[in-house]
């Protein structure tokens, strides 16, 4: 976890420096240590904290991209930040590698992955996915002066629970701003349920029923 934070962190900061050097209202204007000192913090930020250091509103439409990736990822599990958390976009990386290389278990640093543990991640990524999209885009649909990134922006925000903001909660009319209350609380408590849930429902279903074999064809 410790190394593919380290990835992110320096993802995040390359990141912010590519895409907001030449931007007049955040870093143009600015000397190098500024503008490395604040891409650094918002390349952690984005995933833990919510403070912005640059105007979050005037970003560049590809920064703001940059931004919901890294804050529909998030934090580390058992820590506050939310996001489907690190380990989980790490497991669903780690399987993709697998199925390429031809293995059937998802192997990481040398360690074989329980099926359970990557079918939670695949659970809970898909369902984090699907909430995001379809609230995106019904807060766009509801507010036409709404731009599309900027509503997934604050979705992926509210879901999170990173804190940031392009404004669009001030803008936005009332049946929006409850939808980003609910999806805010979802993603506060949801992923600790979904996790907990699944992993009930499968200690009472019977692991021992053998079921036929279905050959589905993918691809």
């Amino acid at each position: 976890m410790l190394f593919r934070s380290a990835i992110l962190i320096g993802a995040g900061l390359l990141a912010t420096l590519i895409t907001e050097w030449n931007n007049p209202h955040t870093l143009k204007d600015t000397s190098f240590l500024y503008k490395f000192g604040n891409s650094f913090f918002q390349s952690v930020t984005m995933r833990t904290a919510g403070f912005n250091s640059i105007d979050i509103e005037n970003m560049t439409p590809m920064m703001k991209i940059f931004s919901i990736f890294f804050m529909f990822i998030g934090a580390a599990p058992g820590s506050t930040g939310g996001g489907i958390k690190l380990t989980t976009i790490a497991i669903i990386l780690m399987t993709i590698l697998s199925v390429l290389s031809g293995r059937s278990d998802t192997i990481a640093m040398g360690r074989k992955i329980e099926h359970d543990v990557v079918y939670k991640a695949i659970s809970v990524c898909f369902i984090f996915a699907f909430l995001i999209i379809f609230s995106s885009i019904t807060i766009y649909n509801l507010n036409p002066g709404i731009t599309g990134i900027d509503a997934a922006f604050e979705v992926t925000s509210a879901i999170s629970t990173t804190g940031l903001s392009v404004g669009v909660t001030a803008k936005c009319n009332t049946l929006s701003r409850v939808i980003l209350i609910i999806i805010m609380f979802i993603g506060r408590v949801g992923p600790v349920s979904l996790a907990l849930g699944i992993s009930l429902n499968n200690k009472h279903n019977n692991k021992n029923a053998i079921c036929p074999v279905g050959k589905v064809m993918v691809g």
